[in-house]
């Protein structure tokens, strides 16, 4: 009987031991921030554009989002995963997409709109925390127009 209380016993600590595990790794590790916010260019929205957040530290990932018709975006760090971690980043902003002649039908390439500025040469920081709320901070880009802009080369099939 003793033996039977013991497995018990050991059974019991056993799952309160999983259970703390799974609670301390979050079942796939703590929430990241999420980031999101509205990208204009010349006060109007800018559609289509990827919006990069490129880190200072270089141990973490970048993290990425298109805009949408009404220039928001939100980013993922990896694919399906909404946020980023805390931390500086430098971000860039491009509406260049290069042709594809592999979708059915081809699709034609997208001129750079936006200058050098917030993309190449980007002057566009911004500073994550681990409590980053984007209902009542989101990370919005005003961008001006005008500026160098550079088009990158059509690439050859």
């Amino acid at each position: 009987m003793n033996s039977q209380c013991d497995q018990a016993k050991r059974a019991v600590l056993l799952a309160c031991g999983i259970g703390l595990l799974l609670t301390a790794a979050g079942c796939g590790g703590p929430k990241l921030p999420v980031v999101s916010g509205t990208v204009t260019l010349g006060g109007m929205p800018l559609v289509a554009a990827t919006v990069i957040f490129m880190p200072e530290d270089e141990t973490m990932s970048p993290a990425q989002a298109t805009t949408d018709a009404s220039g928001g975006y939100t980013l993922e760090q990896e694919a399906d995963e909404e946020g980023i971690q805390p931390g500086k980043y430098s971000v860039r902003i491009s509406t260049y997409q290069p042709a594809s002649a592999d979708e059915e039908p081809p699709v034609a390439a997208i001129k750079e709109k936006v200058s050098v500025r917030y993309n190449l040469e980007t002057e566009l920081n911004a500073v994550i925390d681990a409590e980053h709320d984007p209902d009542e901070n989101p990370v919005n880009f005003d961008l001006e127009t005008g500026g160098r802009i550079f088009q990158p080369a059509p690439e050859s099939f």
